[in-house]
This record gives structure tokens, C-alpha cells and sequence, in this order.
């Protein structure tokens, strides 16, 4: 009888079930999203780092969901860290053309699913309205996160961010 080797792990219970409802590919339904408004200044190379150094420190928000012959459902594999970073700067755009740029871009990432497979399942975008006002988008597969657990991330963030800031 031949031995199969597979590194990985199990789905817990909750992922088994959210599994069998996506079936491997996400809609918006299926992720952890939340917006924070940063007002004061804001050194956003920093505020990436930050959010690298959690994404880092936590397996779950590294993890890929991939197939092995002869299981039915995917192992959790624990990939290198990668966040999908995006930045835009709105604030030389006027107020009105801002909102029209927003709806394009919330239309763009509703519609973006997370790569199960490949990673990476955190995506933080920064928009930019001005030196004192920025909002973080931060979205989080929900095989991977869920509300409570977004909100400690964003505690992270804030803690990395500082410490970061003080060197």
C-alpha cells in the first residue's frame, strides 16, 4: 500500500461548512471587510509595514487552500507572507469626482475574489484624501477571519504602526 504525505491542515468545522457554500471560489459575501478613517498625518510606507509585520506573525493571514489527490476537501498551507497593497492618492480630485472615483473603485474589489490557492487573502487599499485624512480599506477572507477577529488585527496594526514610528 502506498503512503501519501500531505503538509497541511484540516479545515476546522466552521471552514468545512463556509467551504461547502463557496465551493472553492469567494463572492463578496464570503470576507471580512471593514473601513477605518485615519485622520492626522499618516506615513502609509509605515502603515504597510505594519500591516506586512501582522500578516507575518499570523499563520491564518498566510494562509493558501489547496488541493491534494485522494482528499476531497483542501489543506490550510501556511504560505510565505504576502499582502495584496494598494494605494490611491484622491486628494487633488475634486469632492464630486472623489465619490465617482470611490464607486468605480468599490465596484472593482467587489467584484475581485481572493486567489484561495495562491494567496494572498488580506488586501488593504489606502485612499488618500489629503495630508490629515486617509481611509484603510482592509479585507480579509472569511475562511481566514471573521468580525471578531478584525478587530484585533486592527489593534495589531495600530501597536505595529506605533512601534514602528518609535524605531
Amino acid at each position: 500500500m502506498q503512503t501519501i504525505v500531505a503538509e497541511g491542515f484540516r479545515l476546522s468545522p466552521q471552514q468545512k461548512r463556509l467551504w461547502s457554500q463557496i465551493d472553492g471560489t469567494e463572492s463578496v459575501a464570503y470576507r471580512v471587510q471593514c473601513a477605518v478613517l485615519i485622520e492626522g498625518r499618516l506615513e502609509s510606507a509605515v502603515l504597510k509595514s505594519a500591516i506586512e509585520d501582522v500578516v507575518a506573525r499570523h499563520e491564518i493571514l498566510r494562509t493558501t487552500f489547496q488541493y491534494r489527490a485522494g482528499i476531497k476537501l483542501p489543506l490550510q498551507v501556511i504560505a510565505d507572507g504576502r499582502l495584496e497593497w494598494k494605494g490611491i492618492d484622491l486628494s487633488g480630485v475634486a469632492e464630486g469626482d472623489q465619490q465617482r472615483s470611490l464607486d468605480e473603485l468599490f465596484a472593482v474589489l467587489k467584484d475581485a475574489p481572493f486567489i484561495l490557492e495562491s494567496g494572498p487573502v488580506v488586501r488593504a487599499t489606502l485612499l488618500n484624501f489629503g495630508s490629515q485624512r486617509n481611509i484603510l480599506l482592509l479585507s480579509v477572507s472569511a475562511l481566514c477571519a471573521d468580525g471578531p477577529s478584525i478587530r484585533i488585527i486592527l489593534d495589531e496594526i495600530a501597536r505595529a504602526y506605533t512601534a514602528r514610528l518609535r524605531g
